[in-house]
C-alpha cells in the first residue's frame, strides 16, 4: 500500500480522538501563545514557550489591550473550529464510505485494528511524556504509575471534552475548561509529587495558563 493511502487510512480510521488531542493541543501551545520562543529551549529539551497569560503578564497590558487579546484569539479559535469541522465531515464521509464495502466480519475486524492503534497511540504519549517527567523530576519508581495514571486521566477529559464539539469558539470558555482541568490534575499531583517536584512539573507544564 503506497505511503499517502496509509497514512490518509491511519488519519481517518484511528486518528480520532487522539488525533482530535493533538490538533486542539498543538492549537493551545501555539495559536494561542502568540509568544512563543522557538529559537530556545527549557531545560529539558523541550520548546520554551510563553503561555498567554505569561506573555500578557510580560508586556504589560492593558485592560483594553486584554479584550483585544481575548478577542483576537476568539476569532483564530472559530477559524480553527470551522477547518475542524470541515475536516471532520470530509473523514466522515470517507470513513462511512470505506465501511460501506466492507462485510459484517471485515467491519468488526476493523473496529478492533482501530481500537488497538488508538490504544498504541494513546500509550505511546504517554511513554514519551513519562520519559521525559521521570529524570526532570527525579521520579522514584513509586511515583510514576500513579502519575502516569493521573496524565492519562487529563488526557481523557480532554478528548472528551473536545469530542463533544466544545473545543471552539468560546476562547474564555476554553480557557476556563482548561484552568479548571490543571487545577483538577495539580491537586491530584499533590499526593504524588513533593513540593519540589510539583513546583517543576507546573514549569515544565505546556497548558501552562
Amino acid at each position: 500500500m503506497k505511503i499517502w493511502i496509509t497514512l490518509f487510512f491511519t488519519a481517518v480510521f484511528a486518528g480520532g480522538a487522539c488525533a482530535g488531542v493533538a490538533l486542539d493541543r498543538n492549537f493551545l501551545a501555539r495559536a494561542q501563545e502568540p509568544a512563543r520562543t522557538s529559537a530556545s529551549h527549557s531545560t529539558w529539551g523541550q520548546p520554551a514557550e510563553m503561555s498567554v497569560t505569561k506573555f500578557a503578564t510580560a508586556l504589560e497590558l492593558t485592560e483594553e489591550q486584554n479584550a483585544d487579546l481575548d478577542r483576537i484569539l476568539g476569532d483564530a479559535n472559530r477559524d480553527i473550529e470551522a477547518f475542524r469541522r470541515a475536516q471532520r465531515a470530509s473523514t466522515d464521509r470517507a470513513r462511512e464510505q470505506v465501511t460501506g464495502i466492507l462485510n459484517e466480519t471485515q467491519r468488526k475486524k476493523l473496529d478492533e485494528l482501530v481500537a488497538a492503534e488508538r490504544a498504541r497511540r494513546t500509550e505511546g504519549e504517554l511513554d514519551r511524556s513519562m520519559k521525559m517527567y521521570t529524570p526532570a523530576l527525579g521520579l522514584t519508581e513509586a511515583q510514576v504509575a500513579p502519575m502516569r495514571q493521573i496524565l492519562a486521566e487529563g488526557r481523557k477529559k480532554r478528548s472528551d471534552h473536545f469530542a463533544q464539539g466544545k473545543g471552539g469558539g468560546d476562547h474564555a470558555a476554553l480557557k476556563e475548561f482548561f484552568k479548571t482541568l490543571r487545577a483538577d490534575q495539580e491537586k491530584k499531583l499533590e499526593g504524588v509529587l513533593s513540593a519540589e517536584q510539583l513546583k517543576k512539573y507546573r514549569e515544565m507544564s505546556d497548558w501552562n495558563w
